[in-house]
């Protein structure tokens, strides 16, 4: 009787002793897979703050970037203006870069490509200015009102080509007064890329333009991501 009993507590012990491991494997596997959920949160918060610190390194730069273009294109306009005074050109910033603007009235008789004699002494006070600037490159771009080119002047395909002959003309004379060949290129917009409307005379004059673009420098661009 006594060997029974015995038997029985024992074999309640075991049972209870089984409950109890089986509980405790439970929690365990519980408390595992929080910490695995935990784990998997913290990894997403790091890589967040690592995207954010990344952004706000990017952005920082971008700003020191931009500053040190904008003190650029500052100091040449103050070169560009003590040369000048109010007279000969316009200095403006477009899609943040320095544009130079010449009227073709200074520069070239109408329908032509050849330069004038102020034409030549402008770009030879501008030459002397842009050629302080080092380690620079300039697009020099025609432009032209909407008028059509047979009705200007005989010779010439289109508004393109006359506009392109201008700013390729205006190249080589810089070039001849000393600026570096490889700083300067040359484009023409035709009459696609007005300042004004072209609907009456003033419009037309002020879209008849020669434009010295200063070029951002590859160290300027700020860096493209990794990935879109």
């Amino acid at each position: 009787m006594r060997t029974t009993m015995l038997m029985s507590l024992l074999a309640c012990a075991l049972m209870l002793t089984g409950c109890a491991n089986k509980q405790l494997g439970q929690e365990l596997a519980t408390a595992r897979g929080d910490l695995e959920t935990l784990r998997a949160e913290l990894d997403a918060c790091t890589d967040a703050l690592k995207k954010a610190d990344a952004a706000a390194a990017g952005a920082k730069t971008a700003q020191a970037l931009a500053e040190e273009r904008l003190e650029t294109y500052r100091a040449l306009a103050e070169k560009l203006r003590a040369a000048f005074g109010d007279q000969g050109l316009d200095i403006i910033l477009r899609n943040g870069r320095l544009v130079v603007q010449l009227p073709n009235a200074i520069l070239f008789d109408s329908g032509k490509r050849d330069l004038k004699p102020d034409g030549k002494e402008t770009l030879r006070k501008l030459a002397g200015v842009l050629k302080t600037v080092k380690n620079r490159r300039f697009l020099v771009a025609g432009h032209t009102d909407n008028v059509p080119v047979a009705q200007k002047a005989k010779g010439f395909r289109s508004n393109w080509e006359l506009s392109t002959l201008r700013a390729t003309t205006a190249v080589e004379f810089l070039v001849s007064e000393s600026m570096s060949a490889r700083q300067l290129a040359a484009g023409g917009y035709g009459e696609f890329l007005p300042t004004a409307s072209n609907d009456d005379e003033a419009g037309r004059a002020r879209n008849r333009r020669l434009e010295i673009i200063v070029m951002p420098n590859a160290s300027e661009i700020p860096p493209m991501p990794k990935t879109l």
